[in-house]
């Protein structure tokens, strides 16, 4: 009895601890940052992005939503070939925590199918909506992708902040190897004129600006050679997938009408520690 107890143990501990940790700051040796632009992409607000980082040559790492691949495919394309890196942000944008199995599969792999449709790459970094990794690991580690996080947030979105207090928020807690969240879904989320300030400001305190898969050192895409294992009509769900992705969009869409207090512990790596591994 005790032997069976003792190798059921092992079988748990070994399932907890094969699944991949999040990441939430670089490595590099380098005085390096990573710009990380969540919910493209858009024909809008994020071509305006990438002509000011064109500007400037940095190449940044934009997490893009599946289903908003295909209709914004041109300001994809565009940002992948000027070196920029596409990385995995779901299907529908929801709340992992509620989620089965099946339907986490269909968010990132669906999300990866339509991007490799468009740039022929597959991402292997993906980053859960709202940080809340819970239940995605074990479908990472299935699917063999890099769940990788922050540990700055601009608020961006926040009708809470202004321009001046981000850029200001930035200054105060910017410093190596920190992976930045910002935003490309709306003008309104402020990216576009608090980066027109910082960018030659953090260029003059010494900041080099690299993608999230240089910063970590981990892979962006999937190579040529690997043999990915594609989910039967991916891209066409069932009724019941229908149905939960529209319960997705509608939880979307009430989340976005909250505000949070700017600049507090909230959306932070600490924060979130529980709900994401467990």
């Amino acid at each position: 009895m005790k032997k069976s107890l003792l190798l059921l143990f092992l079988s748990l501990s070994l399932n907890v601890y094969s699944l991949p940790k999040i990441i939430n700051k670089g490595n590099s040796n380098e005085k390096s940052i990573a710009l990380t632009f969540d919910d493209g992409p858009n024909s809008s607000s994020m071509l305006s992005l990438l002509d000011l980082l064109k500007e400037y040559n940095i190449k940044a790492t934009f997490f893009v939503i599946g289903q908003e691949v295909e209709p914004h495919k041109k300001a994809l394309k565009r940002a992948f070939d000027e070196g920029h890196e596409i990385a995995n942000h779901s299907y529908t944008h929801p709340n992992f925590a509620k989620l089965d199995e099946k339907t986490l599969e269909f968010e990132l792999e669906g999300t990866n199918n339509a991007v490799f449709k468009v740039i022929g790459k597959k991402p292997k970094i993906y980053r859960a909506p709202y940080g809340v990794f819970t239940r995605s690991l074990k479908t990472a580690s299935t699917l063999n992708l890099t769940p990788v996080m922050w540990n700055l947030d601009t608020l961006d979105w926040s009708s809470k902040t202004t321009s001046q207090s981000v850029i200001q928020h930035i200054k105060e807690n910017v410093k190596k190897n920190d992976i930045i969240l910002m935003h490309t879904l709306a003008k309104s989320y402020k990216s576009y004129e608090v980066l027109k300030i910082l960018i030659p400001y953090l260029i003059k305190e010494g900041y080099t600006f690299k993608t999230v898969s240089q910063i970590t050192n981990k892979d962006a895409y999937y190579s040529n050679h690997e043999t990915e294992k594609p989910l039967k009509n991916l891209l066409e769900p069932s009724l019941e997938l229908n149905h939960k992705i529209n319960q997705n969009e509608k939880h979307l869409q009430e989340t976005i009408n909250i505000d949070f207090t700017p600049y507090d512990s909230i959306g932070s790596f600490s924060q979130l520690e529980g709900d994401i591994i467990i």
